[in-house]
């Protein structure tokens, strides 16, 4: 249920078909010139038991090999179960799609949204028993007695921040003709020799139902936006406004790492002017946020106190303050009673 049949009889084609008239043709032949080396007294004797020695052994080996390593490349037992449970159930995945729409409203009734989504942040960083300190406390306190969705899951394959940013925005799992796990094939898009016109063109997603609605998306995040094709996604599906790092470049921002991106402290400090902009304009917005400083490999901006024995937990910590006072801001300036604010991480750690 995502990619097709024709992707399996491509890859059967491709591997195992063609691969096996070759074979077939190349047997031919070589039985001929065998039998040609015969008569001309070539093979015999122990020359001729080496020979079917080595061929014993490849006979069964090549096979078994091949055989294996078409049966991975494809995902034949993730297919099996999937036919399998298809034929079962009598449902795919487009059973459980539904095309998204916001219910007709007023335009003074529609909420502004807020979303903000966490590199690598999952629920078990809060567990001071396995770290140094609950990393995520500062978030909490600011959250404390929000509704929360305890449920929310990864789904499989879609350990990486594309695949959390359509699965969220889209309610479509992001996947590629090898993601049989969280795979970092498709973050190739974007770069050199990768560029791409559009992304997922044909799908309805967060941005487009709210543009439609009339909203102002608006995206804030430190990284390079053509990294993994996240920028053309967005401009693609409804966002009007995308800074990355190529602003900050171009802003002559100094809290960053400029072969990576802007700091959280300063995406947020940015941030902060940004909602305040568009709280004062008199049109519905989305704001959406992703942090970065919580993304290996380690890197700690001079914002930040290392303070603990492994580094990654001061910079979650000094990351997740980052996010709080963004929370705390709004909640200062009044802007808090007027939006729908959204916490999540954009996968799991």
């Amino acid at each position: 249920g995502a990619g097709g049949d024709g992707m399996i009889w491509n890859a059967v084609l491709a591997i195992f078909l063609i691969p096996l008239g070759l074979v077939g043709v190349l047997l031919v032949l070589i039985e001929k010139s065998r039998r040609v080396l015969r008569d001309h007294g070539l093979l015999a004797g122990r020359r001729v038991w080496f020979v079917r020695g080595i061929a014993m052994i490849l006979a069964p080996c090549l096979p078994i090999v091949g055989v294996t390593l078409f049966a991975s490349s494809i995902g034949v037992q993730e297919y099996v179960q999937a036919s399998v449970r298809e034929a079962t159930l009598g449902t795919s995945m487009t059973d459980f799609y539904t095309v998204p729409t916001l219910e007709a409203s007023q335009p003074g009734d529609r909420r502004n949204l807020v979303l903000i989504y966490l590199e690598s942040i999952e629920d078990t960083l809060a567990d001071d028993a396995v770290f140094e300190e609950n990393m995520l406390e500062p978030v909490q306190t600011a959250t404390e007695g929000w509704a929360s969705i305890p449920s929310l899951q990864q789904y499989e394959g879609g350990g990486w921040t594309m695949a959390g940013i359509v699965g969220t925005q889209c309610g479509i799992p992001l996947r590629s003709a090898t993601a049989l796990s969280d795979n970092a094939d498709l973050n190739s898009l974007g770069t050199a020799g990768n560029e791409v016109q559009s992304y997922m063109a044909g799908a309805t997603c967060l941005g487009d139902v709210l543009a439609g609605e009339g909203y102002r998306n608006v995206f804030l995040g430190g990284a390079d936006a053509s990294f993994a094709g996240k920028g053309v996604f967005l401009t693609g599906h409804g966002y009007e406004e995308v800074s990355d790092l190529s602003e900050w470049r171009d802003l002559e921002e100094l809290e960053m790492r400029d072969d990576w991106g802007l700091s959280d402290r300063r995406l947020f400090e940015r941030a902060r002017d940004s909602v305040t902009r568009l709280h004062e304009a008199d049109e519905p917005f989305n704001l959406t946020l992703l942090t970065l400083d919580t993304h290996e490999a380690p890197w700690l901006y001079g914002y930040c106190d290392l303070d603990t024995e492994v580094p990654m937990t001061s910079i979650t910590r000094c990351s997740m303050e980052q996010v709080a006072g963004f929370i705390d801001y709004m909640r200062s300036e009044g802007i808090l009673e007027d939006p729908t604010v959204v916490v999540m991480g954009d996968h799991r750690k």
